[in-house]
């Protein structure tokens, strides 16, 4: 018996929402850890929106959440930009002329 992903990649199957939500949830599930989007694929993900296909498709498609690519999409909308990807962890600590000098 084949799986649901493997039922997916067939070019031949007729996929509804249904199977993209399926298989969004397994991808979800077994992935134990955050994928961190790069901004190569945010590109990916505007561009798959601007042809027209849905964010649960995209999201099963990639292992993320279809509200982020919810996110993203109206963030380009907005703006017209790809939008920037915030960097996690503390920010650094600008270091004036006058703290290298003065010390």
């Amino acid at each position: 018996m084949r799986s649901i992903v493997q039922k997916l990649v067939s070019p031949k199957v007729k996929r509804t929402l249904k199977d993209y939500f399926a298989l969004y949830r397994s991808n979800h599930v077994t992935k134990k850890r955050r994928v961190r989007p790069t901004e190569r694929i945010v590109r990916y993900i505007i561009r798959q929106r601007q042809k027209g296909k849905s964010s649960l498709h995209i999201a099963a498609e990639l292992g993320i959440s279809p509200q982020y690519v919810r996110k993203l999409w109206t963030k380009f909308q907005d703006t017209g930009m790809i939008p920037v990807l915030h960097k996690a962890g503390r920010p650094r600590k600008t270091i004036t002329p006058d703290m290298v000098n003065g010390a």
